[in-house]
């Protein structure tokens, strides 16, 4: 264990601690766990599939029944996977529509079982987060000992957003799960880098990379900073090559696993890619004989995800349309980020992660230190690197700097309350925090996918629309809201989601034209009002008679 400075087995203190102790410890851990689950399985019945549900669930099932991978390689296959292992167990298959949005719409619909068959498709991704909080006590508890364990467990199991991604059939509590677990890996390959430590890590990578692209760059500059810090405080390098190529290699198989172990181009034919072009050209003999041989000469392993990485390249080089703070923007903006940590976020949990900072500036070595320097860079670096995006669509692109904040936030409430002074009132504040956090979160319920903090509740429209208020989870409660209108009003619609309406129980209606002012009843989801004002923003003078959710508005305008 001289190999790095992240001592991670536990101390002597923590071993002394009464087994009654760490079994109480533990049964609170899993209570919370479960609690949550309940939490989460409670949105089941109640919201409908969101923008991405449907393509995840239709590429899913293509990789296990037709064994290929060819809708999208916009995202890597592993939470896709698990989604569609639900319905395919419950002996749904593709029906092979022509693009992955039809398709998912047409697994939904099976048997005319939509709610059953979205349920089976978010019940894949449940145990990713109880990995996450199986991980976040493995961490805390070594570190810090089985109470502050159960207190992080309890702080990550009460964070709106975490159950909110948790209960969709989506690829980020995953990547959440992944991205924990590889840093986990890595803190005992350093310590003792031997070939199972080497094996572990090296599928923990793949896995990773096999959750979402994202974690290319958020595993490249984590795995740097912590390696840096490491050696900055041991002074010692510690780690053999053969022992990085050991990991890269299995990291690349995980990967060309994932893939099925495919071979292929690395472009599709008649992709033109602005990043390329820069170097041969947008015509001509160079410009063509590289699109010849990375469209049909050159075939590698696991092309699918080399194509993946093309495709997310020429996303971010032209970045995405998101509200923001009153304005729409095609570019990201460094405080999209931050803002949406500091509203989306219980009060309480913020509060304790502060603590948890200044506990980082305090005084002292050894395990208390070294784990906050852990936090704080499995935190700093996720953002960093989200926050230098062109890409703003929610909270849920850095859902996994979760972990490490419930963990420093547990660090925060554990200074607060073995301090010295006025120990009986800084207890007594731990305590009121926890309460709080949970209240805040728990009455949510089902609605976590649009929580914002106390202070910032009746600003969130102002503030983001998108996958943190508006991701199309509320036409289950649109199709009731409106069964109560008379078939006489003309009945307009304007909801931009990949759900198909026509096999919803909806009155009869059609779409609101763009840029036209409609006499009738109008339902728009706040997605649209709010990021096209071009288009539906003559809304807005007028006071909609209901809000259905909280995405969709409602106008009687007869």
């Amino acid at each position: 264990m001289k190999n790095s400075h992240f001592k991670i087995a536990p101390s002597g203190k923590h071993r002394a601690a009464s087994s009654v102790g760490i079994w109480v410890a533990r049964a609170a851990a899993v209570l919370a766990a479960l609690v949550s689950t309940g939490l989460i399985a409670s949105t089941y019945g109640v919201l409908s599939q969101v923008t991405d549900e449907g393509p995840h669930i239709a590429c899913g099932m293509e990789w296990l029944d037709r064994w290929t991978y060819k809708y999208e390689t916009l995202h890597p296959p592993l939470a896709r996977v698990a989604v569609a292992l639900g319905p395919y167990l419950a002996r749904l298959r593709s029906h092979g529509e022509a693009s992955m949005w039809t398709e998912g719409n047409a697994i939904l619909h099976s048997r005319d079982q939509y709610q059953r068959n979205l349920t089976l498709a978010r019940l894949g991704i449940l145990p990713f987060f109880w990995l996450c909080c199986g991980l976040v006590w493995h961490l805390t508890n070594r570190f810090m000992g089985a109470a502050w364990a159960a207190v992080s467990v309890f702080l990550f199991s009460t964070i709106p957003a975490v159950l909110a991604h948790a209960a969709l059939a989506t690829t980020d509590m995953a990547v959440t799960a992944m991205f924990l677990l590889t840093v986990v890996a890595w803190l005992h390959w350093r310590v003792q880098p031997g070939w199972k430590q080497s094996l572990a890590f090296g599928m923990a990578v793949g896995l990773a990379l096999l959750a979402k692209f994202s974690m290319l760059p958020f595993l490249a500059v984590t795995l740097t900073v912590l390696e840096i810090s490491d050696w900055a405080q041991s002074k010692k390098l510690g780690v053999r090559g053969t022992a990085v190529v050991s990991v890269c290699l299995v990291a690349f198989v995980t990967i060309w696993g994932g893939y099925r172990f495919s071979f292929g181009p690395i472009f599709e034919e008649g992709l033109q890619l602005h990043q390329l072009n820069r170097f041969v050209g947008d015509s001509g003999q160079l410009h063509d004989t590289t699109y010849l041989y990375l469209s049909k000469k050159i075939k590698v392993p696991a092309h699918e995800f080399l194509m993946g990485m093309v495709d997310i390249v020429s996303m971010n080089s032209h970045g995405t349309r998101t509200y923001f703070l009153g304005s729409v923007s095609e570019r990201g903006r460094w405080q999209y980020f931050p803002v949406l940590l500091a509203t989306k976020l219980p009060i309480g949990i913020l509060i304790l992660a502060v603590g948890g900072i200044l506990a980082a500036f305090g005084r002292g070595k050894g395990k208390p230190q070294e784990f906050i320097r852990l936090v704080l860079i499995g935190i700093g670096c996720p953002l960093l690197v989200a926050s230098l995006s062109t890409i703003n669509l929610g909270l849920r692109h850095v859902l996994a700097i979760m972990p490490f904040l419930a963990m420093l936030a547990g660090m925060g409430a554990c200074k607060m309350w073995n301090a010295a002074s006025l120990a009986g009132l800084r207890r007594l504040a731990v305590g009121a925090l926890l309460t709080a956090n949970a209240v805040s979160c728990w009455s949510a319920a089902p609605d976590f996918l649009s929580y914002f903090n106390e202070p910032s509740r009746r600003y969130a429209a102002d503030i983001v629309v998108d996958s943190d208020l508006d991701w199309g989870q509320d036409l289950n409660r649109l199709c009731a809201a409106l069964a109560r209108y008379p078939a006489g009003p003309q009945i307009f619609i304007a909801y931009q989601r990949t759900a198909d309406l026509s096999r919803f129980a909806l009155p009869t209606w059609q779409p609101l034209p763009k840029g036209v002012e409609s006499k009738g009843v109008v339902a728009i989801s706040l997605f649209l009002l709010k990021t096209y004002p071009k288009e539906f923003g003559w809304l807005e003078k007028y006071q909609p008679v209901q809000r259905v959710g909280y995405s969709m508005m409602i106008y009687d305008l007869r």
